[in-house]
């Protein structure tokens, strides 16, 4: 997906260019290093572009249904 189609479809959430770098980076490393299938060990998470402990832990939990509650969800990070 291109970077410019990434903006266009998060612009509302503020902060739209860096976050679509981050997207596209997160997506790709996802395919390449993982076969597209999403890393479960927290520290892998944390090498995703754009992701930092809370956001990890967010998706950790709701892709594995690990680690701590949270209020925000990864759906922008799930591949597939």
């Amino acid at each position: 997906m291109p970077v410019a189609e990434l903006e266009r479809d998060i612009f509302a959430t503020g902060f739209y260019r860096q976050k679509a770098k981050s997207l596209r980076g997160a997506m790709q490393r996802i395919i390449e290093v993982y076969g597209g299938e999403w890393p479960e060990d927290f520290d892998e998470l944390l090498k995703l572009p754009g992701v930092a402990r809370k956001t990890a832990n967010v998706c950790r939990r709701r892709g594995t249904r690990k680690g701590s509650s949270s209020t925000r969800t990864c759906d922008g990070f799930r591949s597939g």
